[in-house]
């Protein structure tokens, strides 16, 4: 997939900094950015993901 833009990669460090932010105070699950390897449908790759504990 081609690289993202300023504001869209703006935008996923926001999100991302906050879902951190979030499950640092509930500790509910586990956060994981962009480059980890989910087994997904083709063409498909999540900028944030949170797995419940």
């Amino acid at each position: 997939m081609p690289a993202t833009g300023g504001e869209t990669g703006k935008c996923n460090a926001k999100l991302t900094t906050q879902f951190i932010l979030w499950n640092e105070q509930t500790q509910l699950g586990e956060v994981f950015d962009f480059s980890t390897c989910f087994k997904l449908p083709p063409d498909r790759s999540p900028d944030i993901s949170w797995i419940q504990l």
